[in-house]
């Protein structure tokens, strides 16, 4: 018990004395916030501290404080100097930095932060890279919940039922206001997620629990090595590249600079309370690291959250893990949701004001989403955790990049730098042993990750001593341009040729492999057709389409849409709805693929594409157990459609930033 109360006073004391040599090292000013400066009613909202905190804190937590403590408290005791330290040193300087850095840059997500001080080779990489990590978050956090809920209700209400309804309200969460959802009833989840882990520490007090002392010894039961899996198991608690991407969402509602210690620091070190507590609470509970491992293998993370909350704190612990449980990872999964949309709102520079346009970018994550809850929970958490990690290395790097720039002092980046290295080292060594990873051995593994640590720290010396530090210039409210001219639109057409050309082969690859039996597989050729056509007009056809090529577009399309129809009523097959919605969207593709010159009125249909091609999304809930070759060959032949709609869609964004550049957009006010 000794060891938990000095980790929590090393926290304490980190807040106030590491935390305030953090924030005189950025130095914020008395600078109008992007919240006053931009308020948009949407995205854009003044919030007052204490509420800001408390969606900051919920939204970096989720159960990750909670799941990946107990998971790291396999390791032992070691895992609080873990939790202390790397959230002092590493994630609350992550955390405050990433949040203050996007709040001089209007709120800019960590992607455009990373083009504007690492270069737009890096920008684009960490576009990608963030996408990928929110939709896998939003999954984590949508599959962890719906398994609660389906065990507390009747048979009929399975996961599959949850799992849509989960994504339901994330379509919900994510178009609102900050202030509507979020706003409002985040603050309340966020003091449930408090009250939590006070009553689990009350409960280890009054239950005279034992909890273990600290050992610098691997208590894992499996032998895992603590070097780096327990550093990459436990990511939310200690440092989490998550939190640069949920960051910028609250730095667009604080305000004043001078409380980004309070809302960013000291939301990170309260999350490692909250780890520091279930870590203590799961061995305490089960007796040893071993018991803790089996509760884990047996119940699940969900199962023994509930088992020790209960066993704890009885009926009223139980009700609080519940809510626990299935809040907090749904209103982390949302934001992950909404910070994938501002990510991609930033990419197609489309105007998020608009409900219309924000169910554009929405639905398609959701789908993705969807889809990706058919895979195995734990395979789930490990790539987000070393992708988790990663970020946070990128992220560190970048607010290295910013106080080479616009600090005085060269040394100051060492606050960043050094905690960079130690991820980098920790994120390489991590995915060159781990099964998911390239498996190899740690003879391997230990010099390769600290040689590529090394080469990293090398190349920020050599670089950062060309680097002439001066005064951080006033660079608010640049949006996240500020050294960039470019227009990134103009790179669209080809990235419109790459995911046309994946297109067609895929067209090609369930040709093949369907073997041409059907009626409805020779209309595949014809989609091949409607691709070639689409590429053309939208890549080259700068002006109205010539109306004979649009009809036969149209045509073309039809004739997909009546011989698929036909098809399914000659087979009386059960999932007709769901094909159906599918060719209706490839008809409504064609329709807008015929109108791309009138660019503002085309919202209603892109919306519509969207939804139908949801629906087939979800057709995957209903057929899991499909692995190997025939799980590929599956997902293509059903996705099929999807990459004709990205292909449609990457049109529609690229002639709106024209239009838009042009000033020939007119607002309809839909």
């Amino acid at each position: 018990m000794i060891s938990l109360i000095l980790s929590f006073a090393v926290l304490i004391a980190g807040y106030f004395i590491y935390g305030a040599v953090v924030e005189k090292v950025f130095a914020p000013d008395d600078r109008e916030t992007p919240a006053y400066a931009k308020q948009d009613g949407v995205d854009f909202l003044p919030m007052p501290t204490w509420k800001a905190f408390l969606v900051q804190l919920l939204n970096i937590a989720g159960t990750g404080p909670i799941f990946g403590a107990l998971m790291g408290a396999c390791f032992g005791p070691v895992v609080f100097l873990w939790i202390i330290f790397g959230s002092v040193l590493g994630g609350g300087v992550h955390d405050y930095m990433s949040g203050m850095i996007s709040e001089r840059h209007d709120g800019a997500s960590i992607a455009e932060l990373s083009g504007i001080y690492l270069g737009k080779g890096a920008k684009w990489g960490m576009r990608i890279f963030s996408i990928l990590l929110l939709v896998l978050t939003g999954t984590v956090f949508v599959t962890s919940p719906a398994a609660l809920l389906a065990r507390l209700t009747p048979d009929t209400l399975n996961g599959t039922f949850w799992i849509i309804v989960i994504l339901a309200y994330y379509v919900l969460a994510t178009l609102l206001p900050i202030d509507k959802v979020i706003g409002r009833l985040y603050p309340l989840f966020g003091a449930v997620l408090i009250l939590m882990a006070a009553g689990i520490l009350g409960g280890i007090i009054a239950g005279g629990y034992t909890v273990p002392e600290l050992t610098l010894r691997n208590l894992h039961p499996a032998g895992l090595p603590v070097w780096p899996f327990m550093f990459v198991t436990v990511a939310c608690g200690a440092i989490s590249g998550f939190h640069a991407t949920q960051s910028p969402m609250v730095a667009k509602c604080i305000r004043s600079e001078k409380l980004g210690r309070k809302v960013f620091y000291g939301a990170m070190l309260s999350e490692s309370v909250i780890a520091l507590v279930w870590a203590a609470g799961g061995v305490a509970f089960y007796g040893a690291t071993g018991g803790l491992q089996n509760a884990l293998s047996s119940l699940g993370q969900s199962g023994a959250v509930y088992d020790i909350a209960t066993g704890m704190l009885g009926p009223v612990g139980g009700v609080l893990a519940i809510v626990g449980v299935i809040a907090c990872p749904i209103t982390s999964g949302d934001t992950a949701f909404r910070s994938a949309r501002l990510i991609l709102a930033e990419i197609t520079k489309l105007d998020q004001k608009h409900i219309l346009n924000r169910l554009i970018i929405t639905l398609p994550l959701l789908g993705v989403g969807a889809v990706l809850t058919q895979l195995d929970f734990n395979v789930l958490w490990r790539y987000f955790s070393w992708s988790n990690q990663t970020l946070a290395m990128i992220s560190l790097w970048v607010a290295t990049a910013y106080l080479l720039k616009t600090h005085t002092r060269r040394r100051a980046s060492l606050l960043t730098a050094i905690p960079a290295t130690f991820m980098s080292a920790v994120s390489m060594t991590y995915i060159l042993m781990a099964n998911e990873g390239f498996g190899l051995s740690a003879r391997i593994g230990y010099p390769a990750g600290c040689v590529f640590a090394a080469a990293l720290f090398a190349v920020y010396i050599i670089l950062g001593r060309k680097v002439e530090p001066s005064a951080a210039p006033d660079i608010q409210h640049t949006g996240g341009n500020t050294n960039m001219k470019e227009h990134d639109h103009k790179n669209m057409p080809s990235i419109i040729c790459a995911v046309t050309i994946v297109g067609f082969l895929v067209c090609v690859v369930v040709l093949v492999w369907r073997g041409m039996h059907q009626v409805s597989d020779w209309l595949f050729l014809l989609v091949c057709v409607y691709y070639g056509l689409v590429l053309y007009y939208g890549v080259k056809g700068y002006h109205k389409p010539h109306g004979n090529m649009v009809r036969w577009l149209i045509l073309i399309l039809a004739v997909f849409v009546a011989g698929s129809v036909l098809t399914q009523i000659e087979r009386f097959s059960a999932a007709w709805p769901i094909i159906l919605s599918n060719d209706l969207a490839i008809l409504a593709m064609g329709f807008l693929a015929g109108r791309l010159h009138k660019v503002e009125k085309n919202k209603y249909i892109t919306v519509f594409v969207s939804l139908m091609l949801l629906i087939r999304c979800f057709w995957f809930l209903e057929h899991p157990g499909m692995s190997g070759a025939d799980a590929v060959l599956f997902v293509l032949d059903r996705c099929q459609p999807i990459f004709m709609w990205l292909t449609l869609l990457l049109i529609y964004f690229y002639r709106y930033a024209e239009h838009k550049e042009a000033g020939l957009m007119v607002d309809d006010g839909k």
